[in-house]
């Protein structure tokens, strides 16, 4: 990824990294509560398929917030002194992506 200088600049490298990231990890739809998924299979009538959605579902979104924790630290050791906005920011944009939310969310700003 190429020099962060710019907010203008900062939100054109996340469209594109989150772009390339789509293969890797697919976005989510809507919010996805693992523990509130995981309570639902129990009630499933057709649990192999409740479970196999379960699994992606988590897979993507601890791979997507995997390399959101990434652009972070890259952003980061490019430049130590960068807005925290544009982090949260960039938190915000892989959350709702990735169906982060509710019981889930990690901070609260």
């Amino acid at each position: 990824m190429e020099n962060i200088s710019t907010n203008e600049g900062t939100q054109n490298n996340i469209d594109v990294y989150l772009s390339e990231i789509s293969e890797l990890a697919p976005p989510l739809n809507g919010e996805f509560n693992s523990l509130e998924a995981f309570k639902k299979i129990k009630l499933s009538p057709d649990r192999g398929a409740a479970i196999s959605e379960f699994k992606q579902n988590l897979s993507n979104q601890i791979e997507g917030m995997t390399c959101c924790r990434t652009l972070i630290e890259n952003i980061i050791a490019q430049n130590p002194n960068v807005d925290a906005n544009i982090l949260f920011e960039i938190l915000d944009k892989f959350a709702a992506r990735y169906g982060v939310g509710g019981d889930q969310e990690i901070l609260n700003y």
